[in-house]
């Protein structure tokens, strides 16, 4: 039937509500989808940022702090290294010996050795040593007494006071001999002297007990 010159077809005004309902959907999740985004995700993405950045600074912060202690370890360690050169450099001033007792006999040695090298006689001699001291350098001494002419009273003296191990004349005490004795004879002298050494306690020895 015409109506008005035209027919219009029934299927093509007819609108497809499958369509409509799609694009409701899609825009509805869409939206909670941007919802849950903005609400939800961005905010943990925020923290966790905030949060590996505190990370970096604590540990930028430890990093530095390691870098300080190793170098003021490694200056300690070289001061330290300084230091035992030097004292190992003095080694040779020191007695010889496991013990105080050994030092004072090896300092006993030296002066025996000086009396004899000067042509001085040595009629007693005795080693002392303070066995309760626990310090690390332990001073040790010998009582000697004899006699001899100037010239090798002098040249003893010299002997001890110049040469290694160190020692140390604490006591002296000279008089002649014989004041009865005739001219040829007055230059005979008797000494009594007390020298002083020191002992580097040995480490790890029965006798090491510093600071017990």
């Amino acid at each position: 039937m015409n109506t008005g010159g035209s027919i219009v077809s029934g299927s093509t005004v007819r609108t497809n509500p499958l369509s409509k309902d799609v694009r409701t959907l899609l825009i509805g999740v869409v939206c909670v989808g941007t919802m849950l985004l903005v609400g939800k995700v961005i905010p943990r993405v925020i923290a966790a940022r905030r949060t590996t950045e505190t990370q970096l600074r604590l540990i930028h912060a430890e990093l530095a702090q390691d870098r300080q202690i190793i170098s003021r370890r490694n200056s300690t360690l070289k001061s330290l290294d300084e230091t035992t050169t030097q004292f190992l450099g003095l080694s040779s001033a020191f007695l010889n010996g496991s013990s105080a007792s050994q030092a004072a006999a090896a300092l006993a040695s030296v002066v025996a050795d000086a009396a004899d090298a000067n042509g001085v006689h040595l009629s007693s001699i005795q080693p002392e040593a303070d066995s309760a001291n626990r310090t690390l350098l332990v001073p040790v001494v010998v009582h000697a007494s004899g006699t001899g002419d100037v010239r090798g009273v002098s040249g003893m003296l010299r002997d001890l006071e110049g040469g290694e191990p160190l020692t140390e004349i604490r006591q002296l005490t000279i008089a002649q001999s014989d004041p009865a004795a005739p001219a040829d004879r007055m230059e005979a002298l008797h000494i009594e002297l007390t020298v002083r050494g020191l002992y580097r306690r040995v480490p790890d020895s029965p006798d090491d007990k510093v600071g017990q």
